[in-house]
């Protein structure tokens, strides 16, 4: 599976990383949509999220998402967002790839990606480090 990270000044250098790449990168680069393909780099954002273990409630998240669980089409409509709630909707648009082809694409694709990932390194301090080991083995 994947390594868990050492501490939260890790989490943020691969992070930091990760962004940086992202960045270089156009839309068809992070998701090829003619052969369903993405980009090395989702492996490297699955870890990120998969990584962190999020005090929110998953279940009133998806309750008070009801359908609305991606990341918004916009990335102004972040901002009134807690971080906890931008790492559950990332968390579902990595989930929803099983049924909808690109769904992270999406994301990268109108520009909420990045500064979802940013805001989420910001806030680190509401996360606890998890190991990813032992929630999927």
């Amino acid at each position: 599976m994947f390594e868990t990270f050492s501490d939260r000044g890790e989490w943020l250098a691969f992070l930091a990383s990760t962004i940086g790449t992202l960045r270089t990168l156009t839309p068809s680069e992070f998701y090829d949509e003619a052969n369903d393909r993405y980009h090395v780099l989702m492996e490297d954002i699955f870890r990120l999220v998969h990584t962190l273990e999020n005090p929110a409630d998953i279940k009133k998240f998806l309750d008070d998402a009801y359908w609305e669980t991606w990341l918004p089409k916009s990335p102004g409509d972040l901002t009134s967002m807690d971080a906890t709630e931008i790492h559950h909707r990332v968390a579902c648009n990595l989930a929803d790839e099983r049924w909808v082809d690109g769904a992270l694409g999406q994301a990268f694709e109108n520009g909420t990606l990045v500064p979802a990932l940013e805001r989420i390194g910001a806030e680190i301090d509401k996360f606890k480090l998890a190991d990813i080991n032992q929630q999927f083995p």
